[in-house]
């Protein structure tokens, strides 16, 4: 199997329209990374992620496991929509993880710089605690 390999970010974000490509070492480790036991390892990020296999090997896109047969996986970011998540039991919690989203949101759009976010995530920490 060969990738041609791409920068990888240390900043993971659901607004920078980039794909991750991560490996997973079996189906305990899987099980393990369901529950926050582990850590997948990061392999590459990109917009356009093309794999070409000689061999059948399984995968999972988008939460959806199968096996690739032998030959070239091509996948690329295609629209993005909202996704309901599971609320907080405390308030002050979902509150919190709104305005991180929001600021990291306004970050990527370059509504905001990095050192602003961080100051103003900051600042609601300290408000929060």
């Amino acid at each position: 199997m060969t990738m041609s390999m791409m920068m990888i970010s240390s900043f993971q974000s659901m607004q920078d329209k980039m794909l991750e490509v991560v490996s997973v070492r079996g189906a305990w480790h899987l099980g393990k990374l369901q529950v926050g036991l582990s850590q997948a390892m990061r392999l590459a990020q990109g917009k356009l992620i093309r794999i070409h296999a000689s061999s059948s090997f399984p995968v999972q896109i988008d939460g959806e496991p199968f096996i690739h047969q032998p030959g070239c996986l091509e996948i690329i970011h295609d629209g993005q929509v909202f996704m309901l998540r599971r609320a907080s039991e405390e308030p002050r919690g979902h509150a919190a993880a709104i305005m991180t989203e929001v600021l990291a949101d306004a970050e990527c759009k370059g509504i905001i710089n990095a050192s602003q976010k961080k100051l103003l995530l900051q600042q609601m920490a300290l408000n929060l605690s």
